[in-house]
């Protein structure tokens, strides 16, 4: 397996003004130490704020720009299958506020996803499924 790993391309290591940049409106922003993972195990990043019980997604959209997405996780996790991989396992609701078309209205957009993140990359074969659940959540 180690072979064909080092023919994978990694995940690109964005910057800690990439990341900000992504996530423009949230203030204390704790980002994963990107020089602990293995970059080449992630098609995107998921990382939690228990506190808040927040989860942030990095991903680089259909365009190779560095994009993100804020959502409220669910705490009840299910056994059921994830909107981002298309497995089944542990899942829970992810629902990300979008702005509406009228002024001042906002909509909430998301879906069932893994509640783990790494096993959801290890399961993720088409990058389509991502990229839809990622476009559905954000627009």
């Amino acid at each position: 397996m180690e072979p064909i790993k080092e023919l994978v391309i990694p995940f690109e290591k964005p910057s800690a003004k990439q990341v900000q940049k992504a996530f423009r409106k949230v203030k204390k922003l704790k980002a994963p130490d990107f020089d602990a993972l293995d970059l080449r195990d992630y098609s995107y990043i998921g990382f939690d704020d228990a506190g808040s019980q927040k989860k942030y997604l990095l991903y680089y959209d259909r365009q190779n720009k560095l994009q993100g997405i804020v959502g409220q996780m669910s705490p009840n996790t299910i056994k059921n299958v994830c909107s981002i991989c298309n497995h089944i396992g542990n899942v829970a609701l992810f629902l990300s506020t979008t702005k509406a078309t009228a002024e001042g209205t906002y909509t909430k957009k998301g879906n069932y996803i893994c509640t783990d993140s790494h096993q959801c990359n290890c399961q993720l074969h088409e990058l389509e499924n991502m990229h839809q659940f990622m476009e559905k959540t954000k627009a």
